[in-house]
């Protein structure tokens, strides 16, 4: 063996080198995907198997398809496994996963916990070298990243013996670089196999659903490229290509279909493909779609495909009805009939789906496709095509599909009449003409249906949409003479022929309309008049011929307005103006229709008043008109029309309907309609002029196209211009600019002042002439600068713009740069046409231009830099006219520059004005830079200096009046803002004096809700408001203090003002930001009360309102002096008091009486009450003399005060707590009765606890006061406070706590010399509190006494609290069930609770002293002595007699007592473990628990009543759930000691509490729990009943659970008594003497030697007896932890234990029965070998005998054999080798002497484990020790019987091959003739075993594959060959119960034989199968093909290389051509594999 195995390792040694050391180089040279070699080296396999099992859970958690993974690649199994050393089938499957793994891991490659995996896998199963094909597909798709060269630099390329040349990556690998796309496209057109493999990439991965993003994109970007460089792709190549993509097409993964859809396209333009190949593409790539993707990639791909193929001429119905079950496909299709090519598509679509039209889904889909609006015309003929040919085919009977070609015929003839009218015609020449004929009937017939009517009217309706215009002429003809029986059409039908009636208004054909016009009585009774009316708007607007439109025109006036005559001025404007403007091209036709026109009625409209005779008088018959006198016609009817009109009654309708026809549409019409407007504003003057010209500047400015062009000039004569050029856009904007000249010129109003600077849009005057004009002025000069292009046509339209406006151009000019609705443009462009006028002056006389200053101080601050810049420019014009020194000759616009408020302008003097533009030109540059620094500018200049000199001052002053009376005057909002804002920051005394007027009567509008009819504030506007109020500064101090002066009114009129506007609203906040400053802390003080007061009484009136002037007067009070003068004036007076003579006086509106005196009151208190004010003992004294009144006063009887009262004690309150206790005061400053009386006297709680609040606040002021009322004060609160279930009221409970309690408790505290008497002094006190326990409302009863006692102080109150609380109730608990006892003591257990424990415990203490009081004072009741703090005043019940004496105290005590057991189990720490002890409450609890035992004696020898005994045992049984561990054990040891049976009981009971108690406490009573335990032993053996002996022992039970160190003596005798004690006891007291068992054996191991037999006598007996399934579990249990604890002094009583184990006379349930292998497994895992193997041959020994043996015991006893050979020693086994082997051959003998040779199947897997014994026997022995062995083996199955025999040799051997591989095929030679003369009877038929057949191929098969050259040679395999090869004959007559078929056992075999031999033999060996195909049989057929397919499956590819096929392919063909299906398709298969592996056999076959 010895040999075998180093020449095993010799020959295994290149596939193992890199796993050895080399001992020179000690640095192992291994591969490494993530450390170096070095750092390779200290990782053991067993490190990496680690982190790399980690990874793979979280990829696991990741992605659950991991998990198949697991058992075969990460399991510990797999760490011993040695793949070098598996079987081919084995290493096989191994690739397989490991492929299979890769490629779902090649997802996932980013992650660290990847490249872990992947370092288990290339260190243990060496995947870089035996898997580069798995590598590769899981890394190529990575090729260009770090990750492919990391995995590169450790492949094996060179090596590598598979079917791909990897050797191209070398280069990459030497230079450590990506791989680039570019060199694989190389790769794969050299290497077919490659492109192959790239090719199948994808496909796999979806199959096996390991398909990730990186891999799409990858293959489609890869193959993309592969297929563009391609010049073409032959059959071939696309034979390769179209199955893979067509396999991703159908996988449903929408990425990869997306890339297929590309794939394909571009294949498609590289091949052509047959028409039946792309039939077939196209229904794959259609059904590929899936729902979460999109259709309009699928129809992409479609078109794409069928544009570079020939046109089919349909496609497949799989292909339509894939496309049908897409949602709107219809849409999608419509759509892509706009792609290029898509023709090529949708033809072959239409053709298919037009002959499958019975599925309504086809039909809707044509149907939206025929309405698209853009289907290609090629589209639209083959669809007419097609459908018109199916009409004609297909016949009436089939009825679904014939009404929906008609519905599409109908619908292409509608919307393609034309293309579907010559698709008709083309099928005359083809089809009958009769046919055609009804064609058109059928289509006809579907309209009638449509319609609703029969099928004559319907004809008609479809002839009116006919292409040929006879026949809609000739259906116009017969509907409108349906029209005379129309009450007999329904009114759908009527409908119908309205609608084509009224369609062929719009006809272009003359006949089509001479049949419509032909009867106009009849069109007008058939149509409605207005429906006729708008048809004919619709049709005239077009450029109609002159034939259609006179026809038209003549059928207006000889039809419709003789019938509607109230449409003559409608059609004049509608239809008649746009053609009556005579122009060179139309000038016959507007003849005809002036003609037409003026022969009519319409004639006689007044608009044409005298237009007959111009028109007549130019025009004469038969003479040829010049074009001059045609132009100079347009415009005389143009003027003549323009007098009409104003003569008319109906001017503003008539020039409406003029202004809407300059943009009616038709150029013509607007012509015309602006020579009339220009004519008009020519002929109108005064209001009417000014209003047309705003009517045609509207006009012009809603025109989009330009009005001015560079050197272009108005004509001199615009008619001509008109009449030559009518259609050119110069002629329209010539007009335009005669509109807006003509617009320029209108007069100014006569007797009107004209204020060009005001806001036009805003401004209401009487006259409103003026203004318009002004806005029109405006208007015009927008107009002309929108356009920046200079021309002769926009200067002239300004000349005449300044021309009629004279000297006022400078204001008009003023008006728009200072106005923000011009653009910044327009008002840069008004400053320099203002700086030109400015200019113009500068050469005449000086003229003052000071007027336009203001003006140009609001362009000065413009935002635009480009209006500054001209501002600037502006001003410098004006100050250069001041600079030349002149006297002025007169000041501009001295009288008219604001209009009527003119006269309130000041002026500056010259000199003035001069200086202040040199001021502003100081900072030109400041101001081009930002116009926000004008404000900065004029503080700066204008505000007063100290020291400064009069001249500088004067000049302040009249530049702020200047400025101020500007924007006083200035009727502008921007401008006003302006001025006022850039003055804001100057204070000064004229801004009141000049700006107050106009405040006021600001003020005065809003109060009328008006914005303003003519008065100086008009405009209104919310800025200037907020401005004007902010004169009220420091400045105007003087005046509001002024009695005479207005200014104090105005802003009382502010604050009063209405804010239902902006403006009040603006006047509002502005007045309120006044009160916020410190102007009315400047008011004297009589002002400052009258402000306030006023205030108040307006908040009063109305406070939601006015709620923010509420906060404004909070903060203006903030001296508390001045608040109580406030008080005392508001407050209410006695009647004898002086009324208040400083009071303010309020308006008529308000009123003195009570209700509103109490309101204002309640509101200055309110505020007073939310400040935080300094604290003021005279302010307090106003409040509480305040206070006072309001209580007592008789005039308020009537009104409600409460809500005062509660704010004025909250005041008193608020300011008390600010003032500090040492403030000096009188003794009577502080009058706390006023509120005791108001305590006494409210019936309102809110106002009581307010006062209670109030009084707790003033304690600590005068506690004097306090203490003096401190009783009624509690007295009021248990009366009422206390019932009140709120929380503000416990709130105020709490707080007058807080106040006063501690007041009391000092004073108790300072008289106490014991706590025993402090207890009895504030028994009294306490009881206020303790008795109105019960009017608390329950929930809030805890709180209020848990925060009296912190109040009072736990250390000194708590005991007396709870004992009164507690006697409280005790009539009441004496009485209750120990359930209800926590609720009714729930007051002092939440005091308690809130204590630490050492003090809940000190309380008890002393409750259980009162109760020892009580006991003493019980012994004699009529004793003085001892004193008790409780007395029986609260003992007796309502409802009983006063009790006795004794009977009182008794239910004290026991009130008492039931208190402390209650509250015992507080003593417990939180969380911590029952008994644990606490060192520093030892002491304490001992003491307690002391008292509580007293407290259990009687000492009046049965006097008292029980119920104190009673009741303290039950407080001393809680109190031990808390005591220390020592004296519990001692207790219940005492317990247990003594005779009474109930404390013993009880003892017993308390031992289960041990549970509870931790190790270290426990440990400590080791010596008192032997005594327990040994107490308990003898309670055991005493107990006469069985609940007792169940009891005790279930309290051994816990004590043995629990048992720690030191206990064991103890517990080891009393193993022994309680066994003896449960031998003949029911089951429940044996199964808990088992649970002691088998807690003990862990804890006493040897202690227990004395007591084995007994217990495994005793488990014996169990398992044998009773039925009981727990018992029997449970006893198995102990056997097995005897074996566990016990192995090495239990091997005596061994075969005992196996008797019982193996004992298989009864059937035990399955989890019995597992409880029985537990036993057998424990047996082999912990008893030695020496030990167990002679106890397991004497029990074979005992139990053989001549029966057949059970396979239960056989299956039990042979896995207890394999797992006691598997744990033994080598040299256990080689001592017992002799005994062994023979006891194996009897086993192996069972099938012989028991079942012949087809044993039962059951047999079979327990003949395996026997199998498994024996290896585990061989792999122990060496090779001289197997040998002999083997020879013996092999004799014996010679021997005896034969088939049983061999079956099991040959199982057994097989079983050898497997597990020791090469080293046994050696042994082949033994048995080699004799297995070739076995398989030889087979043939002879001399054997016939189906069993022994397939275990002697399997043998065969195994040593073929594991041999390696040691046995099987090419003389050794041909001599088996040939038998081996005729078992073909004998293998369709072999039946075996086999999980192998025997064709697959046969096949297998023979597939292995040839590949373990040479070319020859494995020539030999395909010629000798394929002979087997002359055979008669078709079963030896079949058999020779699954024989033949298996071994070229296995080893097709060498076979091919070496020429084998063509041999192959003779016989094949003899197969082929078999009479028997059967062997022909097993034939086609074999076909089908040998073209994979060889291709095409064609060239074979011939």
């Amino acid at each position: 063996m010895a040999s075998a195995l180093a020449q095993q390792l010799k020959q295994t040694a290149s596939l193992n080198a890199a796993l050895f050391k080399n001992a020179v180089n000690r640095i192992n040279k291994r591969d490494s995907y993530l450390f170096t070699a070095q750092e390779a080296s200290r990782h053991d396999p067993e490190s990496i198997h680690g982190f790399a099992y980690n990874a793979f859970l979280q990829l696991e958690s990741l992605d659950p398809k991991f998990s198949e993974y697991e058992d075969d690649l990460f399991s510990e199994a797999v760490k011993i496994q040695d793949r070098t050393l598996l079987n081919p089938a084995d290493n096989d499957k191994l690739n397989t996963t490991l492929d299979s793994f890769l490629r779902l891991l090649s997802g996932h490659l980013f992650i660290e916990a990847s490249s872990r995996v992947l370092e288990w896998l290339v260190r243990h199963f060496r995947i870089t070298e035996f898997n580069i094909d798995g590598v590769m597909e899981c890394f190529l798709p990575y090729h260009d990243s770090p990750l492919f060269v990391r995995i590169l630099s450790i492949v094996h390329n060179k090596e590598y013996r598979g079917t791909i040349n990897w050797t191209f990556l070398e280069a990459f690998k030497k230079i450590s670089q990506p791989m680039p796309r570019d060199s694989l496209l190389v790769a794969m057109e050299k290497d077919s196999q490659l492109l192959r493999f790239v090719v199948d990439l994808l496909p796999k991965a979806l199959e096996e659903g390991s398909a990730h993003r990186a891999l799409i994109n990858f293959y489609t970007v890869t193959l993309l490229a592969f297929i563009k460089k391609q010049k073409a792709l032959d059959e071939s190549m696309s034979a390769l290509l179209l199955p893979a993509f067509s396999q991703i097409l159908e996988c449903g993964d929408v990425d990869a279909t997306l890339g297929a859809y590309m794939l394909v396209v571009s294949l498609s333009r590289k091949t052509r493909l047959t028409s039946k190949a792309l039939k077939a593409l196209l229904t794959t790539v259609a059904k590929s779609y899936r729902s979460d993707a999109s259709a309009a990639h699928l129809i992409s791909a479609l078109v794409a495909i069928c544009a570079s193929q020939d046109e089919l001429e349909s496609v497949q119905k799989k292909t339509i009805s894939a496309l049908a079950d897409i949602s709107e496909i219809e849409i999608w299709l419509t759509e892509a009939s706009t792609i290029v090519g898509s023709e090529s598509f949708l033809r072959p679509l239409i053709s298919t789906v037009a002959a499958h039209l019975d599925h309504a889904r086809y039909s809707n889909i044509l149907a939206t496709l025929f309405r698209g609006n853009n289907l290609p015309e090629s589209l639209v003929s083959h669809a007419c095509s097609t459908i018109a040919r199916q009409l004609a085919a297909t016949s009436k009977e089939d009825a679904s599909q014939f009404d929906a070609i008609k519905e599409l015929g109908a619908l292409l003839q509608q919307r393609h009449p034309a293309t579907f009218a010559a698709a008709v015609q083309s099928l005359k020449s083809a089809e009958d003409a009769q046919l055609v004929h009804q064609l058109e009937g059928v289509v006809a017939q579907l309209s009638v249906a449509d319609a609703g009517g029969d099928e004559g009217e319907g004809s008609r309706v479809l002839g009116a949409y006919s292409a040929d215009a006879v026949v809609r002429a000739s259906s116009t003809q017969r509907i409108l003479d349906s029209f005379a029986n129309k009450e007999d059409l329904t009114p759908d039908v009527l409908a119908s022929l309205c609608t084509a009636l009224l369609a062929r208004v719009s006809d272009t054909e003359e006949e089509v309309l001479q049949a419509l016009y032909a009867d106009p009585e009849k069109l007008l009774d058939a149509v409605s008049s207005n429906d006729l009316f708008t048809a004919l708007q619709h049709a005239i607007s077009a450029d109609l011929p002159r034939k259609l439109l006179l026809l038209h025109l003549s059928f207006v006036t000889s039809g419709l307005i003789k019938q509607n005559p109230e449409l003559k001025d409608r059609a004049l404007f509608d239809l008649f103006l746009p053609h009556l403007l005579f122009t060179k091209s139309h000038n016959k036709l507007v003849t005809a229709v002036w003609d037409l026109l003026l022969g009519s009625d319409m004639a006689q409209l007044p608009l044409l008043s005298g237009i007959a005779g111009l028109v007549k008088g130019t025009i004469e018959d038969g003479d040829e008109v010049k074009h001059e006198r045609l132009a100079e016609l347009n415009l005389s009817i143009a003027k003549r029309i323009a007098d009409n009109i104003v003569a008319s009654d109906h001017y503003k309708e008539m020039v409406h309907s003029f202004v809407q026809k300059l943009s009616g549409g038709v150029r013509a019409g607007e012509l015309f309609s602006g020579l009339v407007m220009n004519a008009l504003l020519a002929r109108v003057s005064g209001e009417h002029q000014v209003e047309l010209g705003h009517e045609v500047v509207a006009f012009l400015q809603a025109h989009a196209g330009p009005m001015f062009v560079a050197d272009e000039d108005i004509p001199q004569k615009l008619d001509e211009a008109i009449y030559a050029r009518a259609k050119t856009p110069r002629t329209a904007r010539q007009l335009h600019v005669a509109l807006l000249c003509s617009a320029a010129e209108v007069g100014r109003p006569v007797n009107v002042k004209l204020d060009f600077l005001c806001d036009v849009d805003v401004v209401v005057e009487r006259d409103m002439r003026g203004v318009r004009y002004v806005a029109l002025c405006r208007a015009v000069y927008r107009l002309l600068n929108q356009e920046g292009l200079a021309s002769p046509t926009r200067t002239q339209c300004l000349k005449g713009l300044f021309a009629a406006l004279r000297d006022d151009s400078l204001l008009l000019l003023g008006g728009i740069w200072a106005d923000l609705a011009s653009s910044p443009e327009t008002r840069a462009s008004a400053l320099s046409h203002g700086r030109a006028i400015l200019h113009a002056h500068g050469s005449g006389d000086f003229i003052d231009f000071q007027a336009i200053v203001p003006s140009l101080l609001v362009a000065l601050s413009d935002a635009s830099a480009i209006v500054r810049a001209a501002a600037i420019q502006s001003l410098k014009a004006l100050g250069e006219l001041y600079s030349t020194g002149k006297k002025p000759k007169a000041i501009f616009a001295l009288d008219f520059l604001y209009g009527d408020e003119s006269l309130q302008v000041q002026y500056l003097e010259r000199n003035d004005a001069s200086q202040y533009i040199q001021l502003l030109l100081e900072h030109d540059d400041e101001l081009l830079l930002d116009g926000s620094v004008l404000p900065g500018i004029h503080t700066r200049a204008l505000v007063r200096e100290k020291g400064e000199g009069k001249k500088a001052s004067a000049f302040k002053e009249k530049a702020l009046y200047f400025l101020l009376s500007h924007a006083a005057a200035w009727r502008s909002r921007h401008g006003r803002i302006t001025l006022l804002q850039s003055l804001l920051d100057i204070h000064s005394a004229i801004k009141t004096e000049l700006l107050l007027p106009l405040l006021r009567q600001t003020v005065a509008a809003v109060r009328e809700h008006q914005e303003g009819h003519l008065g100086l504030a008009q405009p209104l506007s919310a800025s200037v408001a907020a401005c004007l109020v902010k004169i009220f500064d420091d400045t105007a101090i003087s005046s509001l203090n002024d009695t005479d002066d207005n200014s104090f009114g105005v802003v009382k009129a502010c604050i009063m003002v209405s804010l239902e506007n902006d403006l009040g609203q603006a006047l509002y906040q502005g007045i309120l930001d006044v009160l916020r400053s410190d102007v009315p802390k400047t008011l004297q003080r009589d002002r400052l009360l009258e402000l306030v007061q006023f205030c108040l009484d307006t908040v009063a009136s109305a406070e939601q309102v006015y709620f923010a002037l509420k906060q404004v007067v909070s903060e203006m009070l903030d001296d508390t002096s001045v608040i109580a003068d406030l008080i005392k004036a508001v407050r209410p007076a006695d009647e004898a008091s002086e009324r208040s003579a400083k009071r303010a006086k309020l308006d008529d509106s308000m009123t003195e009486a009570p209700v509103f005196g109490i309101r204002r009151l309640s509101l200055l208190v309110e505020i007073v009450s939310t400040k935080a004010l300094p604290g003021d003992i005279g302010l307090i004294s106003v409040l509480l003399e305040t206070l006072g009144m309001l209580v007592n006063a008789p005039s308020l009887s009537n009104v409600d005060v409460d809500y005062t009262q509660q704010l004025i004690l909250l005041a008193i309150m608020n300011n008390a707590s600010a003032l500090h206790t040492d403030t000096p005061r009188s003794s009577n400053a502080l009058r706390i009765d006023i509120i005791v009386d108001l305590i006494r006297s409210t019936a309102n709680p809110q106002t009581s606890r307010q006062a209670l609040l109030t009084v707790g606040s003033l304690a600590r002021l005068s506690n004097e006061s306090v203490l003096h009322n401190v009783m009624p004060i509690f007295m009021f609160m248990g009366s009422t406070v206390f019932q009140n279930d709120d929380a503000y009221s416990f709130s105020v409970i709490s707080k007058t706590i807080d106040s006063i309690v501690p007041v009391m408790a000092k004073s108790l505290k300072e008289q106490q010399t014991t706590k025993f008497d402090l207890y009895k002094r504030s028994r009294d006190f306490l009881r206020i509190f303790t008795d109105a326990s019960a009017h608390i409302p329950r929930h809030r009863r805890s709180k209020f006494f848990i925060h009296l006692v912190d109040v009072l102080g736990p250390q000194d109150f708590l005991v007396p609290i709870c004992m009164l609380l507690v006697d409280n109730v005790a009539f009441r608990v004496v009485k209750q069930k120990a359930v209800d006892l926590p609720s009714t003591f729930s007051i002092p257990f939440a005091c308690l609770q809130k204590r630490p424990i050492a003090e809940r415990l000190s309380v008890l203490l002393e409750v259980l002293e009162e109760c020892q009081r009580l006991c003493k004072k019980l012994a004699d009741v009529n004793h003085a002595e001892p004193v008790t703090f409780l007395d029986m005043s609260k003992s007796i019940d309502t409802q009983e007699r006063i009790p006795k004496p004794d009977v009182a105290i008794t239910r004290q005590i026991q009130a008492l007592l039931l208190f402390v057991g209650t509250s015992i189990e507080l003593l417990r720490a939180p969380r911590a473990p029952q008994g644990a002890e606490d060192s520093d409450l030892d002491v304490p609890m001992q003491g307690f628990v002391s008292q509580l035992l007293e407290l259990t004696v009687d000492p009046t020898e049965g006097k008292r009543d029980k119920i104190i005994s009673t009741t303290a045992f039950a407080a001393l049984d809680r109190a031990m759930n808390v005591v220390s561990v020592p004296t519990f054990a001692h207790a219940i040891q005492s317990m247990l000691a003594t005779d009474d049976q109930v404390l013993q009981a009880a003892g017993l009971s308390l031992i289960g509490r041990l549970n509870n108690v931790i190790a270290r406490a426990r440990r400590n009573i080791a010596p008192t729990m032997g005594s327990i335990i040994a107490r308990v032993v003898i309670l055991v053996q005493q107990s006469e009943k069985d609940s007792a002996a169940l009891h005790t022992l279930h309290a051994l039970e816990i004590i043995a659970r629990t048992a720690m160190a030191g206990e064991e003596n103890a517990l080891a005798q009393a193993v022994g008594p309680i066994i003896q004690f449960v031998g003949q006891k029911p089951g429940p007291q044996q199964l808990l003497v088992l649970n002691i068992l088998d807690i003990v054996m862990g804890k006493l191991g040897p202690r227990l030697i004395p007591n084995l037999l007994p217990t495994i006598q005793l488990c014996g007996s169990i398992i044998s007896t009773s039925s009981d399934a727990e018992l029997r579990i449970k006893a198995f249990g102990v056997l097995s932890g005897l074996l566990k604890e016990l192995p090495s002094f239990i091997g005596s009583y061994i075969s005992k234990i196996l008797d019982i184990a193996l004992d298989v006379s009864r059937t035990l349930p399955d989890d019995v029965e597992a409880a029985r292998q537990r036993v057998l497994r424990s047996a082999a895992k912990n008893i030695k070998g020496k030990t167990l193997l002679p106890a397991l041959e004497r029990t074979w020994r005992q139990n053989e005998s001549g029966k057949v043996p059970s396979l239960k015991f056989l299956s039990l006893y042979l896995d207890l054999l394999q797992r006691s050979l598997r744990a033994a020693e080598r040299a256990e086994v080689h001592a017992e080798l002799r005994p062994l082997f023979k006891l194996c051959l009897d086993i192996f003998d069972v099938r012989g002497a028991h079942f012949a040779s087809e044993a039962p199947a059951e047999f079979a897997a327990t003949e395996s484990t026997a199998i498994g014994a024996f290896l585990q026997i061989v792999v122990k022995l060496n090779e001289s020790a197997f040998k002999p062995l083997f020879r013996r083996l092999y004799d014996w199955q010679l021997e005896g019987a034969k088939v049983a025999r061999g079956i099991t040799f040959y199982r057994l051997l097989g079983a050898l091959l497997e597990q020791l591989k090469a080293i046994i095929t050696p042994y082949m030679a033994i048995l080699f003739d004799h297995t070739i003369d076995l398989l030889r009877e087979y043939v002879a038929g001399k054997a016939q075993s189906g069993e022994l057949w397939i275990e002697v191929l399997g043998v065969l098969k195994k040593s073929f594959e594991y041999d390696e050259g040691s046995f099987w040679r090419d003389n050794t395999l041909m001599k088996i060959m040939t038998p081996l090869v005729d078992q073909i004959d004998v293998c369709p007559s072999i039946t075996a119960y086999s999980p192998t078929s025997p064709t697959n056992a046969l096949s297998s075999c023979l597939s292995s034989l040839c590949k373990s031999a040479s070319d020859d033999t494995a020539k030999a060996l395909n010629l000798a199968i394929w002979m087997k195909a002359r055979s008669d049989s078709v079963d030896t057929k079949l058999c020779m093909l699954s024989c033949a397919q298996a071994v070229w499956k296995r080893d097709g590819e060498r076979l091919a290389g070496a020429g084998y096929a063509a041999e192959t392919v003779a016989f094949l063909v003899e197969c082929l051509e078999d009479a028997s299906e059967a062997v022909e398709n097993e034939a086609r298969t074999f076909q089908r594999l040998l073209t994979k592996l060889v291709g095409p056999l064609d060239a074979l076959i011939g």
